[in-house]
């Protein structure tokens, strides 16, 4: 899985995701409505190519990243 994040000026999180998995949509809006419940979301571009990982995998991928930025 790989996560790549840009800071930029903008007020939002920006995501892009790239998956071979069908119909997940839901669980990606699931999985973000968690971790903007859990922690304030940075604004900047977040990309991700999931390569099939599970959400297990995605969340903790996803949130390793937030908490290097909240470190820089």
């Amino acid at each position: 899985m790989e996560v790549i994040y840009r800071a930029d000026n903008s007020a939002l999180l920006s995501v892009t995701i790239t998956t071979s998995v069908d119909n997940s949509k839901a669980r990606w809006d699931a999985l973000f409505s968690r971790l903007s419940e859990l922690t304030e979301l940075p604004a900047g571009q977040l990309v991700i190519h999931d390569f099939g990982a599970t959400p297990g995998v995605a969340r903790i991928r996803i949130e390793q990243v937030f908490e290097e930025v909240n470190h820089a």
